[in-house]
């Protein structure tokens, strides 16, 4: 049987031919940010669905709601 390359190429106890970092920071551009209005409003809307949903299920009362609302609202202004 006739071998190519040199003795010890395919070595498991090597160091890679190529080395892969896995541990990278992601860095974001401050210049490209999205419209905050958008994003405001899509988390207000998803708090005040969570809001809704605790006073259907009895878990807060039409009071709490009504201020958890209120605050939700104020925050986002």
């Amino acid at each position: 049987m006739e071998s190519f390359g040199r003795k010890g190429d395919f070595d498991s106890t090597k160091n890679p031919a190529v080395d892969l970092n896995i541990n990278q920071k992601v860095t974001t551009d401050s210049n490209t940010t999205t419209p905050p209005d958008n994003d405001a409003r899509s988390d207000l809307f998803t708090r005040l669905k969570k809001l809704q949903a605790l006073k259907d299920e009895g878990l807060i009362t039409a009071e709490e709601f009504e201020r958890l609302r209120r605050k939700a609202v104020d925050e986002t202004k």
